[in-house]
C-alpha cells in the first residue's frame, strides 16, 4: 500500500482553493489537483506492507502528541524548477512554515528506525495545485495567482493512502492524530 503523512485542508480553505483553481487559465496538459485531494505532504513513505502500519501509526501519534496545533497561511504561487519549464505548480506557506518543517523533521527522525530513510532534499512546505508529466511554461499561470493569503488551522497529522489510476490519484484518510493531544 502506498502511503504518506501530511496535513489535510479544512473545508473552508478547500472551497476557496477550488474557486481559485477553477478560475485559472491553464495549459491543456496541466492537471489541476482535485479539491478533495488537496493536502500538505510532510513525509512520503511509498509502498509499505500492511504489517508496518502499526509502527508507523505509533511514530506518527508520538510526533503529533509532541507538536502543538498552529495556524498556517498559504501564500505566493511557485513552481519546482524554473517556471518556464516546470512540472508542478504550488502555493507556498508563509506563517506556519517553521512548524511544518519541524513536523517533517520530527517525522523523519521517528520513521528512520523503521526503515524509512529521510529525504535527501530539504523539505519545502507547499500545497500542490497542479501537475504535468512534461515540463511546461507556467509563468502565466503563476502570475494569475495573486498571493491568496489563505489561513487555516493545522490541528492534526493524517496518515493517507494513495490510490493510483489512469484518472489520477485519489487519497484516502486512513488515520488521524490530533496535534498536542
Amino acid at each position: 500500500m502506498r502511503i504518506f503523512l501530511g496535513i489535510d485542508i479544512d473545508d473552508t480553505t478547500r472551497a476557496r482553493l477550488k474557486t481559485l483553481t477553477s478560475n485559472l487559465e491553464v495549459p491543456p496538459k496541466l492537471r489541476v489537483v482535485a479539491p478533495e485531494n488537496l493536502h500538505l505532504t510532510l513525509q512520503f513513505l511509498g509502498d509499505v506492507e500492511d504489517g508496518a502500519l502499526p509502527a508507523i501509526a505509533a511514530a506518527a501519534r508520538t510526533v503529533a502528541t509532541a507538536s502543538a496545533p498552529f495556524e498556517l497561511t498559504l501564500a505566493a504561487a511557485g513552481t519546482f524548477g524554473a517556471a518556464r519549464r516546470a512540472r508542478v505548480l504550488w502555493l507556498g506557506v508563509g506563517a506556519g512554515a517553521a512548524e511544518l518543517i519541524a513536523l517533517a523533521d520530527a517525522l523523519a527522525q521517528a520513521l528512520e528506525p523503521l526503515g524509512f530513510p529521510p529525504d535527501e532534499r530539504d523539505y519545502t512546505p507547499h500545497l500542490t495545485l497542479a501537475r504535468t508529466r512534461r515540463p511546461l511554461d507556467l509563468r502565466a499561470v503563476v502570475e494569475q495567482i495573486a498571493s491568496p493569503n489563505l489561513s487555516m488551522p493545522a490541528s492534526e497529522l493524517v496518515l493517507f493512502r494513495s490510490h493510483l489510476s489512469s484518472q489520477g490519484a485519489r487519497y484516502e484518510r486512513l488515520e488521524h492524530y490530533p496535534l498536542g493531544v
